[in-house]
């Protein structure tokens, strides 16, 4: 079993903080600009990942090629834990060598405090003069996570191809997220666009990692 970090936006943190959000789209970023045949294989690997192979043609030269991509969100049973908007603020030191700190989320605007042994408080310094100012996802480390899931299941299909049940796993139901009375997938691609419009644009219909997930802590 392996963790991996997985980027979250606040709204999709509530959304599975609320147990509505079990699913993740996310872009096979080696096909993007790419011309793709029509022909591919997805299968488990001797080591037990997920691999995707392509028939494609690069953009520059001629030729068809076989390519192979391993999904970079590993494989069920796998941990993902997430990384969200948050600040820090120190509280102080202990008796015993650690230190306490109390991290915020910005999703939810909720605080927890955690206790960070000397030799992990390295990790959170750069944030130390920034209290309660609120810093980008990316930069969270692990210890200051809060949510961990474990992968379901993976697979890959085309962006438009998502369904209405599945438009609801992703969190888009009742029309919480977008306040509107769309369809959980009309949502879903408003919503698709409003993160991802400028790289991966709902019309562009490119290949996605299919993720399923359940929620462990």
């Amino acid at each position: 079993m392996k963790e991996r970090p997985i980027l979250f936006s606040g709204e999709m943190v509530r959304a599975i903080l609320e147990g509505r959000k079990t699913q993740t789209r996310r872009i096979v970023k080696n096909l993007v600009n790419t011309v793709v045949g029509t022909d591919y294989c997805f299968h488990e690997t001797k080591d037990g990942t997920w691999e995707l192979g392509f028939d494609y043609v690069p953009k520059t030269g001629s030729g068809c090629f076989l390519r192979y991509i391993k999904c970079p969100y590993g494989k069920p049973g796998d941990r993902l834990w997430v990384r969200e908007t948050w600040s820090c603020c120190y509280i102080g030191d202990n008796v015993d060598g650690s230190a306490t700190y109390e991290i915020k989320y910005k999703s939810e605007n909720q605080r927890q405090s955690i206790n960070v042994s000397e030799d992990q408080c390295w990790k959170l310094r750069n944030v130390l003069d920034k209290n309660d100012v609120w810093q980008p996802s990316i930069h969270i480390p692990r210890i200051a996570s809060r949510i961990l899931l474990e992968v379901v299941s993976v697979r890959v299909e085309r962006l438009q191809d998502i369904s209405e049940e599945d438009a609801k796993l992703e969190g888009f139901t009742n029309s919480v997220l977008m306040k509107t009375n769309h369809y959980p997938t009309v949502d879903f691609r408003l919503y698709w666009d409003l993160i991802n419009g400028k790289k991966y644009p709902w019309d562009a219909n490119h290949w996605v990692w299919v993720i399923e997930f359940k929620k462990v802590a």
